[in-house]
């Protein structure tokens, strides 16, 4: 009724008293319903009665009075939000921000209604967010989070075609029943229509974000990946591209190339040194997203060096393009031997010459010990230059037959050459950013959640089982497309000018060593 008054009057903003209705029993005559409504702003006289004569019917007879609508400029009215109307508007925030269901409210209403002060149509934000509380409340099984999530287990046993939750666990809280930010992880593969979202394998939610919950959440995913499918299933990926965190990058490590993260990068020292091992055709090739490690260099260039910002990012730019060790060393050399490196590596180089000086030559030891070749440097070889230089640069993109020579390095080259020749593969064509996982974690909170908070995990899941139902909905639709030729996107990298030139403004200077007179 409230709707179609607000459709014939849309001014006035109506609250009703007065409501008579005629009982089943009654011998009177008169009209089985009659109501008063009248404007909620204060000395506006419209006022409307809603009657109706015929049950069969329920046809009703409107009338207003009042000759004109006098709202004033300081006030804005709204009805209270029930009903049918409170549903809808539950279902709207369930996957919504309330400020942004306001802000769409309030853009829509015509400009007269806007200046009227009527806001029926644009329920407060605090409304909203009560309206939302309310319904995440009733969805919950019970008022205990675990207790809650192992009802929901149990119903979804009871129907295995929706069954999303696959195991629930304790998570740990501080003396003062706080718990620690929720991390999310996900295993995500490629949709095969353009432009939509990435749809997650698995979903791993926890609030310890440490190397062994990790590497629990990849090896169950593996163990149900044998389960389902076999043991061929289990196929050894060529390379893993992940954000940096070194939790991730130990569990990745672990669970797909067998070694901890200091074995493995002793094994790439190996390779690019060209003193590799026969284990080195299927070790994967662990790699850090180029778009995360420039914004690290960008924090700490900032942070230490902000008055040659230009230069360290240039520089930093550089090294992570290096294919070889050698290149690596050339561009520290040239840094060393700028005329921007400062005082400090001038002083420092000064105070090496000096002590090489003073020292005289070494005597020569002939003796052969294999002391010389142990790893005593530190927990890896790369630590004479950088620690994990062979996860963030190119010294395993690419060729790996080109650090060194002989059957190992030959049959190297061979499989890059026939995997470069696959239309069903990118890894070959310098693709240094995980962009797939990006936009996963980008649809995750930005579309599936709406930068939402929540606080337990009951409610993650009931919202991430609707969104989750949509994307599989949308997958299904793709399978019924015609299917066109697979093709993969390669990452093209837009060739801009350089507007400056000649970041090191003086010509490089090497260094010379003072000689000793005899």
């Amino acid at each position: 009724m409230a709707n179609g008054i607000k459709s014939i009057h849309p001014l006035c903003s109506f609250g009703f008293q007065g409501h008579r209705v005629k009982s089943i029993s009654s011998r009177r005559s008169g009209p089985v319903f009659v109501c008063l409504g009248y404007c909620l702003f204060d000395d506006c006289p419209v006022e409307v009665v809603v009657i109706v004569q015929v049950e069969s019917s329920l046809k009703a007879i409107v009338k207003f009075r009042g000759s004109f609508v006098c709202h004033r400029w300081d006030q804005l009215k709204r009805r209270p939000v029930r009903g049918k109307e409170r549903d809808a508007l539950s279902q709207t925030v369930s996957t919504k921000m309330p400020r942004s269901v306001f802000l769409e409210s309030i853009a829509r209403l015509d400009d007269t209604v806007m200046a009227s002060g009527c806001r029926d149509k644009v329920p407060a934000t605090g409304v909203m967010k009560t309206v939302s509380w309310s319904q995440k409340v009733k969805r919950r099984r019970h008022k205990n989070e675990i207790i809650s999530l192992q009802r929901m287990l149990k119903e979804e046993e009871e129907d295995p075609n929706e069954r999303i939750i696959q195991k629930v666990g304790l998570h740990p809280k501080s003396g003062k029943g706080q718990t620690s930010p929720f991390y999310i992880y996900e295993v995500v593969v490629r949709h095969p229509s353009k432009g939509s979202s990435p749809l997650p394998v698995a979903t791993y939610i926890t609030s310890d974000h440490t190397t062994t919950s990790v590497s629990y959440f990849l090896g169950s995913v593996v163990t149900e990946l044998i389960r389902q499918h076999g043991p061929k299933a289990k196929t050894r990926p060529v390379m893993f591209i992940c954000d940096g965190s070194v939790v991730l990058l130990q569990s990745l490590s672990s669970n797909f190339c067998g070694v901890s993260l200091q074995e493995l990068l002793c094994r790439y020292f190996l390779i690019v040194t060209g003193q590799a091992k026969d284990d080195a055709i299927s070790l994967p090739i662990l790699h850090r997203c180029l778009s995360h490690v420039m914004k690290n260099a960008k924090e700490l260039c900032k942070k230490h060096a902000s008055k040659h910002y230009k230069l360290l990012m240039h520089v930093f730019g550089l090294m992570t393009q290096a294919s070889t060790l050698r290149e690596l060393d050339d561009l520290v050399i040239m840094v060393f031997s700028s005329s921007h490196s400062g005082e400090n590596v001038e002083k420092h180089f000064l105070n090496l010459q000096m002590q090489l000086t003073k020292g005289g030559p070494c005597p020569e030891d002939y003796t052969d010990s294999n002391l010389d070749f142990e790893n005593d440097i530190g927990p890896t070889r790369f630590l004479q230059h950088f620690e994990e230089a062979a996860l963030w640069s190119k010294l395993l993109l690419g060729d790996l037959g080109r650090h060194g020579t002989g059957p190992l390095y030959d049959s190297l080259s061979k499989k890059y050459s026939k995997a470069s020749s696959k239309s069903t593969q990118n890894y070959t064509q310098d693709n240094q950013t995980q962009g797939i996982m990006e936009k996963s974690q980008w649809d995750l909170k930005q579309i599936r959640f709406q930068q939402k908070k929540i606080s337990r995990l009951d409610d993650f899941v009931d919202t991430y089982k609707v969104t989750l139902k949509a994307l599989l909905r949308e997958y299904a639709d793709s399978k019924r497309r015609k299917k066109k030729t697979h093709r993969v996107d390669v990452e093209r990298w837009k060739n801009r000018r350089q507007k400056k030139r000649c970041v090191c403004v003086e010509t490089v200077q090497a260094f010379c060593l003072q000689t000793t007179e005899e």
